[in-house]
């Protein structure tokens, strides 16, 4: 975006950025390490590599009650 604001190309539209644009991570805790399982951990790694690669996609809420509409099990289920 700097780069477009730069060279004058920004525009004013909602720029939609996350994981997969290299924008944000999971932030573990270290402390949980001992409590959360090993499996558990691998999953989420696996999730979040499969974020940043595009493989997995996110949906985006733009209104109230939007998220209820999905449920994340199918989302991620034929991950696992």
């Amino acid at each position: 975006m700097i780069i477009k604001m730069d060279d004058g190309s920004l525009k004013g539209v909602v720029y939609s950025m996350g994981m997969s644009e290299g924008i944000g991570t999971f932030a573990r805790n270290p402390k949980m390490d001992k409590v959360i399982p090993a499996s558990v951990r691998a999953k989420v790694d696996k999730l979040e590599e499969a974020i940043k690669s595009g493989k997995l996609k996110i949906p985006e809420y733009g209104k109230p009650g939007e998220s209820d509409k999905h449920d994340p099990r199918k989302v991620v289920g034929e991950m696992m």
